[in-house]
């Protein structure tokens, strides 16, 4: 993926779930609303794999979401129109992952950041 927009957005990839009895979506993002996640509405009543998700709330109206299978009928990727991207599907990884790579991003922009300030102030 090298759109950054489209990586800002979908982070490290996606995530479904189930809320109080709600198909949800979410990105695996540093960004609040996209983590927090959208509810799956079915939007193709003879297809199961096709959704849509309401972001009209930030101005973008809705979003078509695609699971699509392989020749075996397992799913293996999801595609959206609002993005150029395709997430493959992988092996579930642990949050304590997903956390320390945040932690991470968030101590280098750190040290860069206090790095800026030492160089503007002549040191």
């Amino acid at each position: 993926m090298t759109d950054m927009q489209a990586r800002a957005i979908a982070g490290l990839g996606a995530e479904v779930f189930v809320k109080q009895g709600q198909l949800m979506i979410r990105a695996v993002s540093p960004i609040p609303p996209a983590y927090r996640g959208f509810a799956l509405h079915p939007d193709d009543k003879r297809d199961p794999y096709v959704f849509r998700i309401d972001l009209s709330r930030f101005g973008l109206g809705t979003v078509k979401i695609v699971f699509c299978q392989d020749a075996g009928g397992r799913t293996t990727q999801v595609q959206t129109d609002f993005l150029p991207i395709a997430l493959h599907k992988r092996p579930r990884r642990s949050r304590a992952m997903w956390v320390a790579g945040a932690l991470g991003t968030l101590a280098a922009g750190a040290a860069i950041a206090a790095r800026q300030r030492r160089y503007v102030k002549g040191g």
